[in-house]
Formats: structure tokens, C-alpha cells, sequence
């Protein structure tokens, strides 16, 4: 597990639970770890310690940047074997409707 996957953990509690330990869910939010409250399995709230929500920031941020460098050597590996099996054209279309291409001029 990383750094950011550590910093990212969170206690869930159902909202029943989290009325009748209100001072524990504090308690554990007030130590740095947020508390995620849920109705039926769907996230409801967050409690934060005061002060996270820049930290929590910068934690999606990276989580974003690694999501694109993979994202981005995914590809690029996509992009090498179609050339290394002598496929000059590998296309697709996003959902938004840009098609992305690969050819051997676009080293």
C-alpha cells in the first residue's frame, strides 16, 4: 500500500452506529482520520479534523496525477505493440467524441 492509499483511510459508520458513539466518531475525525457516515452502504457525510480539507486536496491531486501517468504509460505500452506488430493506425474514440491516434509519425 502507498503513502497516498494510507493517507486516504477512512472509518465508516452507519448512521445508527455514529449517533451512538458520536464522541468516538469525534474523537477518531479530531486524530486525523475522517469518518464517513453512511445510510444503507451509501456514503451520507464526511467528518474532517479541522484544518484536513487542504491536505485531503493535495491527496486527490496526486491520486489524479497518478491516475494520468498511468493512464498515459497504458497507452504509450498500447502504442508499442501495435507498432512492434506492424500496425501503422490504432485509433479509439473517447466518449466525448475526440478520437485519439497513434501513428508512427507521431513519435
Amino acid at each position: 500500500m502507498s503513502a497516498v492509499e494510507d493517507d486516504l483511510k477512512f472509518h465508516s459508520w452507519s448512521i445508527r452506529d455514529a449517533k451512538a458513539k458520536l464522541s468516538e466518531v469525534i474523537e477518531e475525525a479530531q486524530s486525523g482520520m475522517p469518518q464517513l457516515i453512511t445510510n444503507h452502504g451509501k456514503p451520507q457525510a464526511l467528518l474532517l479534523k479541522v484544518g484536513s480539507i487542504s491536505e485531503i486536496e493535495e491527496i486527490l491531486a496526486t491520486r489524479k496525477a497518478i491516475r494520468r501517468r498511468t493512464l498515459l504509460d497504458s497507452l504509450s505500452a498500447v502504442k508499442a505493440a501495435a507498432l512492434a506488430e506492424g500496425v501503422d493506425r490504432v485509433s479509439y474514440e473517447r466518449e466525448n467524441g475526440r478520437e485519439v491516434d497513434f501513428r508512427k509519425d507521431s513519435e
